[in-house]
């Protein structure tokens, strides 16, 4: 998959459409709290709509979640 083709898959017949459950501290922008949460349908999988990139936490978020 190209990268620059990914954004138009997104939405597409080729997602599932999933979105997160209501978070109390998560996407306290959007109205519902839920974030979109892309994952394909196809050969590849997930891989199609979101780039194939690799995201770390960041320490401090790690560190927040051992101190709840």
């Amino acid at each position: 998959m190209v990268p620059a083709f990914v954004a138009g898959n997104q939405f597409s017949d080729v997602d599932w459409g999933y979105y997160t459950e209501p978070q109390e501290y998560c996407c306290n922008w959007k109205v519902d709290q839920k974030d979109y949460w892309p994952r394909g349908k196809v050969m590849g999988g997930s891989g199609v709509l979101n780039y194939m990139m690799w995201v770390r936490g960041h320490k401090d978020d790690w560190d927040y979640i051992m101190n709840v």
